[in-house]
């Protein structure tokens, strides 16, 4: 006798007893399981290429990356406190003279999204290798939201991890700018969804990677998402406008909005820290905006922002944008691997572009190039040909988004070069706060791959005519002849005059010179033959796939191993094994002989200007010492203003008699300075007698109707009595002179990062002035008390803390106070909660749902 099946009931709906039986949980959907296992097997691939590339790492080797080793030693002190207490401090007093730590460590974040790392196979797969493998998985996801096949995606995956760029910026140590590049495609694959009216999946894998693009938090590359994002919700208008359906287009936006916003609300105690850091730092402008000092250079910010040649000194040449298709087109880098030659050197400066330096061109690949340019060419003859094919008018609809999106990359990148960009940056929001307009061929980085392989997907899934075969395979001949022949006529056109050569002849002659511009010849052919090779091979494979001679699965193999190849190859020119180390061998962070001998003499603490290295770009002294200088991107902008109109007013040039009077660094309280030879490298400390100590009493104030002002009366006035007060100060002095005799006193008695206390004598009312940044935002400040009870914090001198002190002995504490970040924190808990529990929800039902649900979705 069959046994009865148990029938569970879960109550009552609509009037209804809902009956769950055991056996509907066997009906799983097959189809969807099986595809899952196949992504997942893709998955597994692109895991084991990132450690095969980054093989060195599962050795305990690590990347000798330059900037991460500035973040360390700008750090190593910070982590030195928190070790020993177990807190991190709010405050970086080793660069600068200081500043909030916010942006050096980050603050603690609620996003469930980092703590389980869903993206990142849960954990599984960990640095170095996350890098490629997030690269790899949202290609992959993008070219599949188009039904582009898993072979021919993964292509485009390959080729997309291992862009050059984003190569050459890993071993830079630009970690957090390549983890949110990698998942820039996942986030238009979510647009790519919601125009196929794919609503569910299309708005969690939207507000899934883009919360994370968000959440590694690179505010340049996440603009330059929402960029490409505004550029699909702009054609896709277009196309609606035509069709009519502004129904679905209303909720296509309603749906991106959202996924956009609880991208951003998972990140927002972040982005709200940073906002309010930004308003003081040189990114928000400067009090003084472009003045330039006399005799001087031009400051680096205006007063909304980054002033324009700043900001666009990183520009791309015009010409040099041919990088995209011929790697070494303009020598490859600065310090360039070469064969073999009479130097005896493995690498040269060949390098011959309009940048001041790089470390790699940005190579999108000879073969994604082609396919991209020739798939506009297709879209537009197969839309004309077949107007009624939605087919081929959804193609059309991609190739507008693709071919906009290039070009508006392009055109950004090249910065001063195209006059375009000085509007854009006068009136595009927020664009005057970023450098380096070359990064914005990231963009491009994500629609090349993606066009040029879903364009051969359509061409190698259609069946067309043989007339109509014929002519795309002459557009494919004249997209290929017209790309290579550009180059080659403008190599034939080329002097190879580099921006260095001037230097070079000077310490090595002019047949140096002539030597390296042969070398940059030799090279520049070597990779135009090269990427020649590949443009036939790409055309072999467009014939084929017109007439049938081979099937799509072998056209993918062989794109997949060509484009593995092309792109694997130049980038190991690179990152490649000379690039690690071991990790013992790692640059340790130790005292020189003269830091030590400073390190034994200060024992109050007082501050060291560093001119080893370049003082205002470098952290070497930050792990030992109170550093007037240091490398950090976004410096306080007044003390930038400080820099530049007080420390150096004259370009940079410190003569010794200059540093010694200086009252800029006597009220900063800086008492040794370091430097080192130029020939021999051998370092030297020497004192400065004039620093002001920790704290003083001043006579009177001198009242500054401007910025501008204030700066020119710190370098005049009698620093050491007087005060500077700006006018436009909300808290300002009880009074503008004060009775000071011989006997006050003001002494610091306690000293920690975010706490400092002084002790005060003085018969009569004074104002004191301390040798510490004032620094007093949203996100956090500086606060004062005397005996306990909360004063008025002042600002003086421009960058220093003052305030006003009773007659007597009195004890004054000023402390950090950073702003109450838990209702963020909550935010950041739930939003990305939302996110996580919808994704994982939405896998479940399609699990157990019928295949053409799934398709729907």
């Amino acid at each position: 006798m069959k046994k009865k099946e148990k029938i569970i009931s879960i109550g009552d709906y609509n009037q209804k007893n809902v009956e769950i039986r055991p056996t509907d949980f066997m009906n799983i959907n097959k189809v969807f399981l099986k595809n899952a296992g196949i992504f997942a097997l893709f998955l597994l691939g692109f895991w084991i290429i990132s450690m095969r590339y980054f093989s060195p790492a599962l050795d305990n080797k690590v990347l000798k990356q330059g900037d991460m080793q500035q973040v360390k030693l700008m750090v190593s002190a910070a982590d030195s406190i928190k070790a020993s207490t177990g807190v991190y401090p709010n405050w970086n007093d080793r660069v600068f003279s200081g500043m909030p730590s916010n942006l050096i460590s980050g603050i603690p974040q609620g996003s469930l999204l980092l703590k389980y790392r869903i993206l990142e196979a849960f954990g599984i797969v960990k640095s170095p290798f996350t890098i490629l493998f997030l690269s790899m998985l949202s290609m992959f996801v993008m070219l599949l939201s188009a039904k582009v096949n898993k072979l021919l995606a993964a292509a485009g995956a390959v080729g997309y991890a291992f862009m050059t760029f984003s190569i050459s910026s890993y071993e830079a140590g630009h970690v957090t700018k390549v983890l949110a590049m990698a998942v820039m495609p996942g986030a238009i694959a979510g647009m790519i969804m919601l125009s196929q009216r794919r609503l569910l999946w299309g708005g969690i894998t939207l507000a899934l990677f883009f919360a994370m693009v968000i959440n590694y938090f690179h505010y340049q590359i996440a603009y330059y998402t929402g960029i490409i994002i505004g550029i699909y919700l702009l054609v896709e208008l277009a196309s609606v406008i035509k069709t009519k359906e502004f129904v679905n287009y209303f909720k296509m936006v309603a749906i991106t909005v959202a996924a956009m916003l609880i991208g951003v609300l998972s990140c927002i105690g972040k982005i709200q820290d940073t906002m309010q850091y930004s308003k003081a730092t040189m990114r928000g402008g400067s009090e003084v905006a472009s003045e330039v000092p006399a005799g001087g250079p031009k400051q680096t910010v205006n007063a909304k922002g980054l002033d324009i040649d700043y900001a666009f000194s990183w520009s791309y040449g015009i010409d040099e944008s041919l990088t995209l298709l011929v790697p070494r087109y303009k020598g490859g880098s600065s310090d360039e691997p070469v064969p073999e030659n009479e130097f005896g050197q493995e690498r040269l400066p060949i390098y011959f572009g309009d940048l001041q330096f790089t470390s790699g061109p940005v190579y999108m690949g000879a073969i994604l190039m082609f396919f991209f340019f020739f798939s506009i060419v297709f879209a537009f003859q197969w839309s004309n040909a077949e107007p009624e094919n939605k087919d081929a008018q959804f193609t059309k609809k991609l190739m507008w988004f693709s071919l906009i999106t290039f070009a508006v990359s392009l055109m950004m990148s090249w910065g001063r070069n195209f006059f375009v960009n000085d509007w854009l940056f006068e009136y595009l929001p927020y664009y005057n706060k970023f450098r380096t307009p070359m990064m914005t061929l990231v963009i491009a980085q994500v629609v090349v791959p993606f066009f040029g392989l879903f364009g051969l997907y359509k061409l190698m899934s259609g069946n067309f005519s043989d007339a109509f075969g014929n002519k795309l395979i002459k557009s494919a001949a004249i997209v290929a002849g017209s790309l290579l022949g550009i180059a080659i006529l403008g190599t034939m056109s080329s002097d190879f005059i580099g921006l260095s050569d001037k230097e070079i002849a000077k310490s090595s002659g002019q047949q140096a010179v002539d030597f390296i511009k042969e070398m940059r010849s030799k090279l520049v052919w070597g990779d135009i033959w090269r990427t020649v090779g590949l443009i036939i091979v790409s055309l072999v494979m467009v014939y084929s796939a017109i007439k049938k001679q081979l099937s799509a699965t072998v056209i993918s193999v062989v794109l997949l191993v060509t484009i593995t190849f092309d792109m694997v190859s130049v980038s190991q020119r690179y990152l490649n094994e000379g690039n690690w180390q071991e990790k013992e061998e790692e640059a340790a962070i130790v005292p020189s002989q003269q830091d030590e001998m400073i390190m034994r003499d200060n024992k109050d603490g007082a501050r060291v200007f560093d001119l080893r290295y370049n003082p205002f770009n470098d952290n070497h002294a930050a792990p030992f010492h109170k550093n007037v200088g240091g490398y950090h991107p976004a410096k306080l902008s007044r003390y930038q203003d400080v820099i530049s109109y007080c420390i150096t007013p004259n370009g940079g040039q410190l003569s010794g008699d200059f540093i010694t009077k200086n009252n800029a660094l006597d009220m900063l309280n800086c008492k040794y300075v370091l430097s080192k030879d130029q020939k021999s490298g051998a370092e030297e400390a020497f004192p400065r007698m004039n620093a002001n100590g920790h704290a003083w009493f001043v006579s009177s104030v001198s009242t500054a109707e401007n910025a501008k002002k204030a700066l020119e009366l710190v370098n005049s006035v009698d620093i050491k009595n007087v005060a500077v007060i700006e006018s436009k100060e909300v808290n300002k002095p009880t009074a503008n002179t004060f009775t000071k005799d011989t006997t006050c006193t003001i002494k610091q008695t306690a000293y920690s990062t975010d706490t400092i206390k002084y002790q005060s004598n003085n018969a009569n009312i004074g104002l004191a002035l301390f040798s510490e940044v004032f620094y007093n935002e949203a996100n956090g400040g500086w606060h004062v008390m005397v005996d306990g009870k909360e004063a008025k914090a002042l600002r003086a001198n421009y960058i220093l803390r003052a305030v006003d002190v009773p007659a007597g002995n009195h004890q004054i504490t000023w402390y950090y106070k950073p702003a109450d970040r838990s209702m963020y924190f909550s935010i950041e808990v739930a939003s990305s909660a939302i996110v996580l529990l919808l994704f994982l929800a939405l896998i479940v039902k399609q699990l157990f749902s019928k295949p053409e649900e799934e398709l729907n979705a």
